[in-house]
């Protein structure tokens, strides 16, 4: 009876230290998920800027298609890390998507406003994100 009693108990545990294991994983990698959209962003949103300037500057065609490439680079990364298909999410996702998009717009000077906005919609798509299982 004993053994019996003892495997159960050692079975629960296994259970339990399983499953708190997947737990822990699961929220290792959400965490690595947000730190590299966090730098994407960041990239992005840096990339997009020395844009802005160095076509004010009126600098060589070929260093502003490179730079232009990149943030594009960079855009599709974070939007493949958003994964734009259907989801609950899809409206916000689709907003933080489009507002990222508009900042390399060259109609926007300075991008004050839009980075304001951009970092909004972040901080919102992330507190949506941690709030998933």
């Amino acid at each position: 009876m004993t053994t019996i009693i003892a495997s159960i108990i050692a079975l629960c545990a296994a259970v339990l230290v399983a499953w708190f294991g997947r737990r822990l994983k699961i929220s290792e990698f959400r965490q690595a998920w947000i730190n590299d959209l966090r730098k994407d962003v960041a990239d992005y949103l840096g990339i997009v800027d020395r844009w802005f300037e160095a076509h004010q500057q009126n600098q060589d065609k070929w260093k502003l298609f490179s730079m232009g490439n990149e943030a594009q680079v960079i855009f599709f990364r974070i939007k493949m890390r958003i994964n734009p298909l259907e989801n609950k999410h899809k409206k916000s996702d689709d907003e933080f998507l489009e507002t990222l998009r508009k900042l390399s717009e060259p109609s926007f000077s300075r991008m004050t406003f839009m980075a304001v906005r951009a970092i909004r919609s972040v901080l919102s798509h992330r507190e949506q994100r941690n709030g998933l299982e």
